[in-house]
């Protein structure tokens, strides 16, 4: 059974810290600590850790380009909607406390053995206070994440269904998108060029759509695209020009490099006659339809990919 507590992770250098929170969090408070002493590791933890986290992040990370006030705005810019960031430092100045407030932290705290028990009630205070709210938008992306997508598109069919007229679509299509061997980007190129990949991939997107259709961010690298008005064929349509322009792109990673990447698409359809009770179940359907399309035309060029869980 999963915990009601959120995942707790300390980012810092100093591993007598580490293991200090470790200690309370952990052993005394029955939370999942997790500890990183870098912003690369840091950045790997919460792409890999799929629940909510609080994060206490040490302003001056050691060994590494990057310092806790970039984790604390990579945080702010990416991964807000499920990960609530604290500064840790062992600094009393007003300057430094005013850059991590500026880079996203909610609060400063100080280095000293005291601190740590107020750290655990900031953690769970934390969970309460904002991470129950239900976000309508995907933080990276800018896209609708999937829970207001699938509102909108279970409200539009259902008032198509009920309301036999024209100012309501009779067909709708929709589109399965997955990013092509992403892995291969975050692990050759790091989670920074991922994220940037993924960034590009709405950015088609929006371009290639209508102020009619849904877009969303289904979640790590597939999206979905809802076309009112447009059957299996149509929505295919859409999703090639949205493939084309997508491999007529790249992103450059830190270092300068050029990186291409791709994407599969998959298309279903449903009428308006077809939708029943259940819509939520009908919508359900659709996305594995189009799935099951878009996986069959990844296992045609030979691309790894995984089924819908």
């Amino acid at each position: 059974m999963a915990s009601d507590k959120p995942v707790v992770l300390m980012v810092d250098d100093d591993e007598e810290i580490r293991e200090m929170a470790k200690t309370y969090f952990e052993e005394v408070h029955g939370h999942h600590f997790i500890a990183a002493n870098s912003f690369d590791e840091a950045v790997r933890v919460i792409h890999e850790t799929p629940d909510q986290i609080v994060a206490f992040v040490d302003i001056h990370l050691k060994g590494g380009k990057k310092s806790g006030l970039d984790l604390l705005r990579y945080i702010q810019e990416n991964a807000s909607h499920r990960v609530v960031p604290y500064a840790f430092t062992g600094e009393t100045s007003l300057l430094v406390e005013a850059k991590a407030l500026q880079a996203g932290a909610i609060n400063v705290f100080h280095k000293s053995v005291d601190q740590i028990d107020r750290l655990v009630v900031y953690a769970e205070e934390s969970l309460v206070s904002r991470l129950v709210r239900r976000w309508a938008e995907d933080d990276l992306t800018g896209l609708d994440n999937f829970h207001a997508f699938r509102r909108a598109v279970v409200a539009e069919m259902t008032a198509a269904r009920d309301r036999h007229d024209r100012q309501h679509a009779s067909v709708f299509g929709l589109l399965f998108i997955d990013a092509d061997k992403f892995k291969s980007i975050n692990d050759t190129h790091g989670h920074l060029a991922g994220d940037m990949a993924l960034k590009e991939i709405a950015r088609v997107m929006r371009a290639s759509v209508r102020p009619t259709d849904h877009l969303c961010r289904k979640g790590g690298d597939e999206f979905l695209v809802w076309l009112p008005g447009a059957d299996q064929a149509k929505a295919l349509e859409v999703g090639r020009e949205i493939q084309a322009a997508i491999t007529g792109t790249s992103i450059h990673s830190e270092s300068g490099e050029a990186i291409s990447f791709s994407v599969s698409v998959g298309a279903s359809e449903v009428a308006r006659d077809e939708i029943g009770a259940d819509v939520e179940q009908v919508l359900e359907s659709l996305i594995d339809k189009a799935n099951k399309s878009e996986m069959d035309e990844k296992a045609l060029l030979g691309l790894p990919g995984r089924p819908r869980r």
